[in-house]
């Protein structure tokens, strides 16, 4: 969601104002990450990880199959952003059938409520930091302003919005704790978030 807002102060700051188009794709493409909650990039990884690598071939399949018919007729009318259409529709009609390969074959099935309350916390939090963007005419100014509102403003809401409980906060310091570069970032990151958690 934070890429999507700001990929226009983004590109311009890495790249220029000569990428007119350049915004409006990044923000395009990074839409298929918004299908991670509902298993994009996570059921290959437990089918592979219980050695089910023929649920991958057969996802992939899928994958490819609706690709191969949805790109050419795309890309031909809208051009690129047709060809990333093709690509999230693709991986959208993927992702749901994974998500019947995993339940079928693992009992694995989304936990709806969560990922409801995690997509509203970065809908939220992309809305507020919109409302500051633009306020001045320095891309890195709005970028570096942006990037703030939109994790500071998540930060406090996942806890309040229970995206996260005291045990998730629980496991994250162990887990940070072990890894040295991160853990004073990490630290500061979960002392903040602490306070808005239920005890």
């Amino acid at each position: 969601m934070a890429v999507i807002i700001l990929s226009q102060d983004l590109v311009r700051v890495v790249y220029g104002a000569g990428y007119l188009q350049a915004p409006l794709y990044l923000a395009a493409y990074s839409t298929l990450f918004l299908l991670t909650g509902l298993g994009y990039a996570v059921t290959d990884n437990l089918f592979n990880g219980a050695g089910e690598t023929k649920l991958t071939f057969k996802t992939s399949i899928v994958y490819l199959s609706v690709f191969v018919a949805a790109a050419p007729a795309l890309t031909w009318v809208y051009g690129v952003l047709g060809l990333i259409t093709a690509h999230l529709i693709s991986n959208l009609a993927s992702t749901f059938y994974a998500l019947i390969l995993a339940h079928k074959r693992f009992r694995v099935k989304i936990n709806l409520q969560g990922q409801i309350r995690i997509y509203l916390t970065s809908a939220l939090s992309a809305i507020s930091a919109v409302a500051i963007l633009n306020l001045s005419s320095l891309s890195i100014l709005n970028l570096l302003m942006g990037a703030a509102a939109y994790f500071i403003i998540c930060l406090t809401l996942t806890p309040i919005v229970k995206c996260i409980d005291k045990q998730d906060l629980e496991n994250l310091k162990q887990i940070f704790s072990k890894i040295k570069i991160l853990k004073p970032i990490a630290t500061l990151i979960l002392k903040y978030e602490d306070p808005f958690i239920a005890h």
